[in-house]
């Protein structure tokens, strides 16, 4: 979807924003996501400054008899704006969200945690691939 020319050079021009210094795990990974995907040998100027934030909900969603939870929904939701960085104005911005389910395991220390990770981990990397098609689809309708 991504292989015209046209748009490859806007992604080039986008500079992503920095987490912060006690950012979580998945947003690393959602940062790590898009500079890989956004051009990321490019020494072009930077026209766009993409800022996100990230929310994450965690929501029961089957117990068990013993009254103890053993399936949960992880949901990211991301506000994301990009700027042009000339005149520091808004250009396009968004709200989009992406969620997944992870069962707690009989170990609940060790397999849970990274059962949540994972599902942490795979819901940052599709909020990347539904901003980019925003993203695709403002250039496509807007840049001359």
């Amino acid at each position: 979807m991504y292989q015209g020319k046209t748009f490859l050079d806007s992604l080039c021009k986008i500079k992503i924003a920095d987490t912060s210094s006690q950012s979580k795990h998945y947003e690393e990974i959602f940062k790590n996501e898009l500079n890989n995907t956004i051009c990321p040998n490019s020494s072009n100027p930077k026209k766009y400054l993409l800022n996100w934030l990230i929310t994450k909900n965690k929501t029961e969603l089957i117990g068990s008899n013993t009254n103890r939870t053993v399936r949960y929904e992880i949901k990211l939701t991301t506000s994301f704006s990009l700027i042009n960085i000339d005149d520091n104005k808004t250009v396009y911005s968004d709200t989009v969200y992406s969620s997944s389910e992870y069962n707690v395991l009989e170990d609940e220390i060790i397999s849970t945690l990274a059962s949540e990770k994972n599902t942490e981990e795979l819901i940052a990397k599709n909020l990347k691939e539904i901003i980019l098609n925003k993203i695709y689809l403002y250039i496509v309708n807007n840049e001359n």
